[in-house]
């Protein structure tokens, strides 16, 4: 037995993004490994601009999503700005394609999102090196440092996190416990 975090993911809009470039911002159905450890360092107060910060978090932790419901797939249409096409130039980044000197065009982008997401997410320590107990990451997700959000910025959650440090054999075993007892279980009526 060891301990395990698990907490939910629940929103009426996520996003799960693939990658993004172009003019077609495709998602998945579950969250990423990246995302969830995004998540958990928007609540501990980690910057992405922190490699060292966000290196431990990945390297220190174990994690484990349960599929709840993936929710239904619903696109929206942005209009964005973007570099002109130049032949055999390909900006590293968003702000080095917007500086650039060649100018700016509009274009229309299909951004995917999930409408009535819902995960359940189980982290554990890998090493007693890790730099957060499990505890001091559940009380982050009580009240966090940044307002966490299930994807983009513009979908928090639906529901809190509602942490929860438990014992388990291992993570599938978890997140089966916290699917049957969860806090989130007394709103599930519609199974």
């Amino acid at each position: 037995m060891r301990p395990y975090l698990t907490f939910a993911m629940v929103a009426p809009l996520a996003s799960f993004g693939a990658i993004a470039a172009g003019e077609r911002r495709d998602g998945w159905d579950r969250p990423a490994r990246s995302a969830v450890l995004g998540l958990v360092a928007a609540c501990l107060g980690l910057t992405r601009e922190d490699e060292e910060g966000q290196g431990v978090l990945a390297r220190g932790y174990g994690l484990a999503v349960l599929c709840h419901a993936s929710g239904g797939l619903m696109t929206d249409y942005h209009t964005v700005q973007s570099g002109r096409p130049r032949r055999n130039w390909r900006p590293a980044t968003r702000a080095e394609e917007l500086s650039d000197s060649n100018g700016l065009d509009t274009i229309l982008t299909r951004r995917d999102y999930r409408a009535g997401a819902w995960h359940l997410g189980a982290l554990w320590q890998r090493e007693d090196t890790a730099p957060w107990t499990l505890e001091a990451i559940a009380g982050a997700m009580e009240k966090p440092f940044f307002t966490p959000s299930i994807g983009r910025k513009c979908c928090p959650p639906g529901l809190p996190l509602a942490p929860r440090v438990t014992e388990a054999s291992d993570a599938p075993s978890a997140l089966r416990e916290r699917h049957r007892t969860g806090p989130e279980t007394l709103i599930r009526a519609g199974d």
